[in-house]
């Protein structure tokens, strides 16, 4: 996922809209959970390789920083993580990747692998 990241970055600071990585399950899971809160338009797969559009707004991409994260987040900091901050964290749990707002409604917990900021 690490690669998927710095290629998304990477097209983000180049203005481009297409983006190819290589077929993984985990990359697959990752870019259905970037359709599914769209950062992406639309995904195939083809050759091996994942496909991608990367949404746009007036030729600026919609987000501006994904920051890759390895923590533990207890419940009670939750709460201060969400109104400190203007972005989106993504989180790995046994439920697949959920945002800080699926979180709450679900009342789970797992590892907050992802900080997307718009």
């Amino acid at each position: 996922m690490k690669i998927t990241i710095n290629l998304i970055k990477i097209n983000i600071l180049g203005k481009k809209k297409k983006l190819e990585v290589i077929y993984t399950k985990k990359n697959l899971k990752f870019i259905k959970f970037l359709l599914k809160i769209n950062i992406i338009k639309n995904f195939i797969i083809k050759n091996k390789k994942l496909i991608c559009w990367i949404n746009f707004i007036k030729s600026k991409p919609i987000l501006k920083n994904l920051t890759l994260l390895n923590l533990k987040i207890k419940k009670k900091n939750l709460n201060k993580l969400i109104k400190n901050n203007n972005a989106l964290f993504i989180f790995n749990t046994k439920f697949g990747l959920l945002n800080q707002f699926e979180i709450k409604k679900l009342n789970v917990f797992g590892v907050l692998i992802l900080k997307i900021n718009f």
